[in-house]
């Protein structure tokens, strides 16, 4: 696994990670540097997909079978916190991300690309309709009330979540329970 982060916090949340064997670059805090990588996803993923034609692979997971251990790729997660900070101050950065996460969110997990994005505030600025409709699984923690969770997931109902790790989901390719509109997962 190679991973890539992105804090518009200058990294307090994540300092520790820095240097650590995994990280594919050191901690990203500037959007120009942001802006960069996700352009640069696009064009590994494309990459990545002439590798798996080449031998006819569905996925990375049958692709890493079929090949030499050398030559087997690694998955890419790419975490950006509090995404919200420059999709609202940074129409130009908002453009990019858009347009790479419509590129990526619903084909670069076979490519073994997979994005996390996180943000404190569920609203336009910050969770684009454009860009929600790219992404495929959504995680919604408590939320103040169902405009927030409907930002988020869709439907209303993460504004009822309990707290202290409750959560709703919606999966990609994954219908909820009869009569629920998500899944309602408790983490510690």
């Amino acid at each position: 696994a190679e991973l890539i982060l992105i804090d518009p916090k200058k990294g307090v949340d994540f300092g520790w990670l820095d240097g650590m064997p995994h990280m594919k670059r050191p901690l990203i805090t500037e959007v120009e540097e942001a802006k960069q990588v996700f352009d640069e996803l696009v064009k590994v993923m494309d990459e990545r997909f002439e590798r798996l034609s080449a031998i006819k692979a569905p996925n990375i997971d049958y692709y890493n079978r079929q090949v030499a251990s050398e030559e087997r790729m690694s998955r890419i997660f790419l975490v950006h916190d509090e995404l919200g900070a420059w999709m609202a101050q940074e129409k130009e950065y908002q453009e990019v991300v858009l347009s790479a996460v419509a590129n990526l969110g619903m084909k670069a997990r076979a490519a073994g690309i997979h994005l996390v994005l996180i943000t404190q505030r569920a609203d336009a600025d910050a969770v684009p309709t454009k860009l929600r409709d790219n992404m495929g699984n959504r995680l919604c923690l408590k939320v103040q009330n169902s405009t927030g969770s409907r930002m988020v997931l869709g439907t209303a109902g993460a504004e009822k979540l309990l707290g202290k790790g409750h959560m709703a989901c919606m999966l990609s390719n994954q219908s909820p329970p009869a009569g629920q509109g998500f899944f309602v997962v408790q983490v510690p």
